[in-house]
């Protein structure tokens, strides 16, 4: 179910990029995340860019913010769909029209200029690519996380906490997204990894200098350093073939 419209666009138009946000319960940050999403949709081209809220079931004041924000002119949209991150975003884009696709995580913040900066990568040939994490907390393991982060992405696996954005065209050879509760991003960023190009060389991500300030509530909730072996745990499990139901159970719901 679709509520909301986007903002005013001819037929035979289509955005540039289309943002998939999932949103749950979100109402203590929503409101935040709505101020840098419109700074930064302002140095966009009109009708460039198309943001897709994929609300799975809040029960809180999320649908309000968002139903109200979705009246305006910004191309925002609202979807209400089965909770779950692969299937809130498998939904928005399958609904979205943009000929690129971003993930983005609700509980970031970016420059104003960082949408503009990767439409500008897109129109150089782009084809698929990330932001530089940052988190808020100050010291040096997370320092040190942060890094570990990046250079994973540079190597071709970032997270949708990184804010990954890619073509259509490379999106749908890839296979798309699983409809999974938990590792959507991680498989389809295996699936992206194992892409050659015509000259049998892997797809590697252009990850761009700017920022995006993801919150670490998750880590502070588990600990660093336990949350992030927990991570590296859940992805090697993925891999040996542990469903995602099963690998839900030893992963927190923080909100």
């Amino acid at each position: 179910m679709t509520d909301g419209a986007a903002a005013n666009q001819q037929p035979d138009e289509r955005p540039k990029l289309s943002i998939v946000v999932p949103v749950y319960n979100e109402e203590q940050v929503i409101g935040g995340f709505l101020a840098v999403l419109e700074a930064a949709l302002v140095p966009c081209a009109p009708g460039s860019c198309e943001v897709i809220f994929c609300d799975g079931g809040s029960t809180d004041a999320t649908l309000q913010i968002l139903s109200k924000a979705t009246a305006s002119d910004l191309g925002l949209r609202l979807l209400r769909c089965p909770k779950g991150r692969g299937a809130q975003c498998v939904a928005g884009i399958e609904a979205s029209h943009g000929g690129a696709l971003m993930l983005l995580h609700v509980d970031s913040e970016f420059a104003p200029q960082t949408l503009a900066h990767i439409l500008q990568s897109l129109d150089a040939g782009t084809e698929w690519g990330c932001l530089t994490l940052r988190w808020p907390t100050t010291g040096i393991l997370w320092r040190i996380g942060e890094a570990n982060s990046n250079r994973r992405a540079r190597r071709g696996i970032p997270f949708a906490d990184q804010a990954p954005f890619m073509t259509r065209y490379l999106y749908d050879r890839a296979g798309g997204m699983p409809p999974i509760p938990l590792m959507e991003d991680y498989d389809l960023s295996l699936r992206l990894h194992a892409l050659k190009d015509e000259n049998g060389r892997q797809l590697r991500p252009c990850q761009l200098p700017d920022t995006i300030l993801t919150s670490d509530r998750r880590f502070h909730e588990g600990g660093l350093i336990h949350t992030a072996l927990l991570m590296r745990r859940l992805r090697k499990l993925y891999r040996q073939g542990t469903s995602p139901e099963e690998l839900m159970r030893l992963y927190k719901d923080v909100r």
